[in-house]
């Protein structure tokens, strides 16, 4: 990801860099609250990883369209 910024500004890259910082809180937190009434059981893993991979899915689209986006101006 970092070499396909390198064309950019390093305003756009900064920012960037900043919401993805951001976003880790938020999926972190995210998949803890999902999982967090399974918490010290065996489900528990299960859940909170299947949360994280599909919050991870949903920001790499969003990434790729990003990018995509910011080529094409």
């Amino acid at each position: 990801m970092t070499s396909q910024l390198s064309g950019f500004g390093i305003e756009v890259q900064e920012k960037l860099r900043k919401a993805q910082s951001l976003w880790l809180e938020y999926r972190d937190a995210t998949c803890a609250s999902e999982a967090s009434h399974v918490t010290g059981g065996s489900l528990y893993p299960l859940i909170h990883h299947t949360c994280l991979a599909s919050v991870t899915k949903e920001r790499t689209k969003r990434l790729k369209a990003f990018l995509t986006e910011m080529r094409n101006l």
